[in-house]
Formats: structure tokens, C-alpha cells, sequence
């Protein structure tokens, strides 16, 4: 009998000090890094291109609630489009640095809304999201995430480290 208990007590004591990992991180605001990523057009003739910088970055979201709130460092998007009086396309560039919301539609997809950028056409300042992905492990507090905001003719991968 005295053994059986030592058993259960050992198997107990080593399922306890085993990290568990969690889908759902605290609601409290997390911080961490972003890394850098850059995207461009799968066309050879367009010079689309989309870019994050690597930098601090924010990050919360409560279980599975269908908000999620992150400070993404320098997001760039830039698009040739041809302006009046030219034979030529122009690059015009749009910084959607600072703050954003997730709305999830779905598990791991839904639209990006940037705060601040009220003058920029709906498809940069409000483009979808996809593959969104996260896993939590409560025993060291890390949340990795990671989705990718979908610019017209650029896909941009987004990956980040939180610590609680």
C-alpha cells in the first residue's frame, strides 16, 4: 500500500511541475517583440510590397473573445498607382503604425481595423486576416502569435513573442 501511494504521489508531482500549456492567455495586456517580415506582390510587373518592422509590441485578448487589441511597430504598405499627368506608376506608401483591433469571424480569421488612419482607402486601413494561430504556456507566461494581414496583391506574415 505504501508503495502505490509513493506512486501516485511521484506521478502526481511530476504532472504538476510540467508547464501546461493553454489556449487562452490572461486578458491583462501583454508585451513583447514583433518580428521583422516583408511581403511583396507574387507579380513580376507589380512592385507591391508590405512590410513590419521588428519592435515592441502589445497584445490582448481575453479567451476566446472575438476582439483582440495589439501595437504593431512600423506596418508599411506601399503600391505603384498611376497619378494624373503621368505615363508612369508611383509608389504610394502608407505607415499604419500603433494600434489596432482584431474581429474575428472565425476561429482564425477575420478583418484588421488601424487606428488613425481615417484618410487611407477601407482595403489598407481595414484589410482582412488570416491564419491567425496562438499558444499559450502558462508555466513560463509566452504567448506566441501569429496571422497574416491580407493588403491588396501583398500578404504579410506577422509573428510575435508575449511574456506575462
Amino acid at each position: 500500500m505504501r508503495f502505490l501511494s509513493f506512486v501516485v504521489f511521484a506521478a502526481a508531482a511530476v504532472l504538476l511541475g510540467t508547464p501546461a500549456l493553454s489556449q487562452t492567455p490572461p486578458g491583462t495586456p501583454m508585451i513583447g517583440t514583433v518580428a521583422h517580415r516583408f511581403g511583396q506582390s507574387p507579380s513580376t510587373t507589380d512592385h507591391t510590397w508590405c512590410s513590419v518592422d521588428r519592435g515592441e509590441s502589445l497584445f490582448q485578448r481575453s479567451g476566446a473573445s472575438i476582439l483582440a487589441k495589439v501595437a504593431l511597430p512600423g506596418v508599411s504598405y506601399s503600391v505603384p498607382q498611376t497619378i494624373a499627368h503621368t505615363d508612369f506608376p508611383v509608389p504610394v506608401h502608407y505607415t499604419l503604425a500603433g494600434r489596432a483591433q482584431l474581429i474575428f469571424t472565425s476561429a482564425n480569421s477575420g478583418k484588421i481595423y488601424f487606428d488613425y488612419v481615417t484618410t487611407y482607402p477601407t482595403t489598407v486601413s481595414q484589410p482582412n486576416f488570416t491564419n491567425y494561430a496562438q499558444n499559450y504556456n502558462s508555466g513560463n507566461g509566452v504567448l506566441t502569435v501569429a496571422f497574416r494581414i491580407n493588403f491588396p496583391n501583398c500578404s504579410l506574415a506577422i509573428s510575435a513573442v508575449y511574456r506575462t
